[in-house]
């Protein structure tokens, strides 16, 4: 008895939907049924696309779908920037993609195994908002230029209502005005000679008094 003879059914293993005609089973004797199990072909969802922005482009990845006969997948991505039309989808056999300048827009990804694979269906419509480089600059400046005109404003009402109430000039004295020597100097027209000469000085008379014991 060969191994054909022990077996009681055969079992196919399929990785992608097919027509199989023109087989022949080699089946056990009766009371063995004769019949053939065709196992259904795997079936997928659309990857899950997560994205990191920055000044000049965005990086678009997502996880393989997750097969137990298929390493190997290719993926169709198709962006569209808003406002914009739709570009043509984009056929890629890694699990990433870079967008430059994409500012806003949205995303959808199908995938499929390699060999003789079916695609998935469109995934739904994933938005994102990536500013660029001039929008980063723009927003910026929105943000600081109120900020900066708003501390002037605040200083300028702080000075006028010190000096409406003379707060200020009790805190900040005014300095007396400084002399110019050479300015304040007298002219050569109100200079008066001096000439050196012997004085007589006044000495008062001294009396000795001795007192007597």
């Amino acid at each position: 008895m060969d191994d054909c003879d022990r077996c009681e059914h055969c079992y196919m293993r399929l990785t992608s939907p097919c027509t199989v005609t023109n087989y022949t089973v080699v089946v056990a004797r009766p009371p063995f049924s004769a019949w053939v199990l065709f196992p259904p072909p795997e079936t997928f969802s659309a990857p899950n696309i997560t994205t990191e922005c920055n000044q000049s482009q965005a990086r678009m990845s997502w996880a393989p779908p997750q097969s137990h006969f298929s390493d190997s997948f290719e993926y169709e991505l198709l962006t569209q920037q808003i406002p914009g039309s739709p570009s043509k989808p984009t056929l890629l056999s890694e699990n990433w993609f870079l967008l430059p300048n994409p500012g806003t827009y949205s995303a959808q990804i199908r995938a499929r195994p390699k060999l003789n694979g079916v695609w998935t269906a469109w995934s739904t419509p994933q938005t994102f908002v990536c500013d660029s480089a001039e929008s980063s600059h723009a927003r910026l400046w929105r943000t600081a230029l109120p900020v900066a005109l708003g501390t002037v404003l605040l200083a300028g009402a702080a000075v006028v209502a010190c000096r409406r109430s003379g707060l200020l000039t009790r805190v900040f004295p005014r300095l007396p005005p400084m002399k110019n020597p050479l300015a304040d100097a007298p002219r050569d027209g109100e200079l008066m000679p001096w000439t050196a000469s012997q004085e007589d000085c006044p000495v008062s008379e001294v009396q000795l008094v001795v007192e007597e014991k």
